[in-house]
């Protein structure tokens, strides 16, 4: 996502959100490393975040009930409830199974079509954050297809 591309109006599935996750850590890797500091291909150490990840692995209702965001304040975000109320059905449809499972359908045409409100002066989650797992349920949804 380009920075300051969100107008707090909600999540929207960007060119890169097209990128495989593999393409865009080995980017962000490149952008964070600071020029022949070390060769191309060892990876520097990077924090591990649940927001992130790559298209081989795997998303489980688990990851989307364990996944923390980063709290804004004073600066642009999600509104928490908003976000973990939709991740809540995110979460059951995953876990769903057969009959079960169309009953509480989520298709990656409604994560990509989700909104939520901004928050500005109270706490909210971190929007890049939160885009880019909403970007880890499109590609499992897609790949469940």
């Amino acid at each position: 996502m380009v920075p300051g591309s969100h107008s707090g109006e909600g999540y929207s599935e960007s060119a890169e959100a097209k990128l495989a996750f593999q393409q865009r850590g080995w980017l962000r890797r490149l952008w964070q490393r600071s020029p022949l500091s070390e060769p191309l291909t060892s990876t520097p150490n990077l924090p591990a975040t649940p927001a992130l990840g790559t298209s081989l692995a795997r998303l489980h209702a688990d990851d989307v009930r364990n996944v923390r965001f980063s709290n804004t304040k004073f600066r642009a975000g999600y509104d928490q409830g908003e976000v973990d109320d939709f991740l809540d059905r995110v979460e059951s449809h995953l876990r769903a199974d057969g009959a079960d499972r169309s009953a509480r359908a989520i298709t990656d045409e409604a994560v990509v079509n989700q909104r939520f409100r901004g928050t500005k002066f109270r706490a909210g989650y971190d929007q890049d954050e939160v885009d880019d797992f909403l970007d880890r349920i499109v590609t499992e949804l897609r790949r469940r297809r």
